[in-house]
């Protein structure tokens, strides 16, 4: 199975691919949403060609596995991600993700959060949670 995994934010959308048959989670560049026009496209663009089965989302909840006002924006997102892709899209509980994905990452390339390689290494985070509920 080959799936895209999101780490949804406002200002970058952080992305990981990963092929089942590989064992192997890959970042890919992050999308920096204030300097593109339509980041649907490109998350398209990148499910077409990498030929994703699914899509992971990245759900932000707090400790009681309430919504927080970031889930309402990410669930707007996974709106409008439906009506671009006919693919499946699930969500995993992203709690912590950003600090579980800077403790693989060196101290410079965790501080420069404008690079968007943080966010990328989430969405690996976030795809490697769903790999792990669905064994």
């Amino acid at each position: 199975m080959r799936c895209l995994g999101i780490d949804y934010g406002i200002a970058r959308i952080g992305l990981a691919f990963t092929d089942t048959t590989l064992d192997l989670i890959l970042p890919l560049d992050a999308i920096d949403v204030r300097a593109i026009s339509d980041p649907f496209s490109v998350i398209k663009n990148i499910v077409d060609e990498r030929n994703i089965d699914e899509v992971v989302v990245g759900l932000p909840l707090r400790p009681d596995l309430s919504e927080t006002e970031q889930s309402k924006h990410t669930r707007n997102f996974i709106a409008k991600l439906n009506i671009v892709l006919d693919k499946k899209i699930c969500t995993v509980d992203e709690s912590f993700s950003s600090k579980e994905a800077g403790t693989y990452m060196t101290y410079d390339a965790y501080k420069d959060k404008s690079s968007g390689r943080l966010d990328s290494a989430s969405a690996c985070v976030i795809l490697s949670r769903f790999l792990k509920e669905v064994d």
